[in-house]
Formats: C-alpha cells, structure tokens, sequence
C-alpha cells in the first residue's frame, strides 16, 4: 500500500460530481429555506426522508444510513450505498446545509442531481 501526503489544492474534483453553489431561486435552496422558515431549521426528518427517497428513484441502493443530532443544534445523516455514499451535515448557527453524494456510477448520480 502507497500512502501520499496531496496538498488540498492540488486536489481535483471527480467530473460526474459537481459542487452545486445553491442560490436562491434553485429549487434546492427554495426547498431548504421554507423548511428553515416553517420549522426555524432544517427538519431533520424532512431531510432524511427526502433524500433517501430520492435515492432509491435514482437507483441507488441504500445499505445503511446513520445519523446524530448535535447539541445544542446541528444534524448529520449519512447513507452508505452499494455505489459510494451520501452525507448531509447542517450548520444552524450559519445558516448552511452541506450536501454530498459520491457515486461511481455516472447515470444514477445524474438522476439524482436532475431530480434536485
């Protein structure tokens, strides 16, 4: 086994995975800032099974899933696929919400992104 140490900027991010800058407008961001507005934050519930029935219309097969709830605020929920992973960590106190889906099969992540 190789181990090597790689600058983050040196770094190059996967093709069939692009960071998406959510802005208003997006569907996305629209979805996630009336749950903030209803709710005063992201149900963590809305999020997980949202997501994972958007999964499974992608064709992803979802092995696990695990999640926590930070104190005093904040969630994470992570889904291991056969085909790589998706995690989703929320940060209350700035007001963001980080998504990320790791696939290495091209088709099931391009339905996933175009159904966003």
């Amino acid at each position: 086994m190789i181990i090597q140490t790689i600058k983050i900027n040196n770094l190059n991010a996967a093709v069939y995975n692009p960071r998406k800058d959510l802005q208003p407008g997006d569907k996305e961001y629209d979805k996630l800032a009336k749950s903030i507005a209803e709710f005063d934050y992201i149900d963590p519930v809305i999020l997980k099974s949202e997501y994972s029935e958007r999964l499974v219309k992608a064709g992803f097969n979802v092995l696990n899933s695990v999640e926590h709830n930070f104190k005093p605020q904040g969630y994470t929920v992570l889904f291991l696929l056969a085909e790589s992973h998706l995690a989703i960590h929320t940060f209350p106190e700035e007001n963001k919400t980080y998504i990320e889906l790791s696939s290495c099969v091209k088709d099931k992540f391009d339905k996933f992104v175009a159904a966003a």
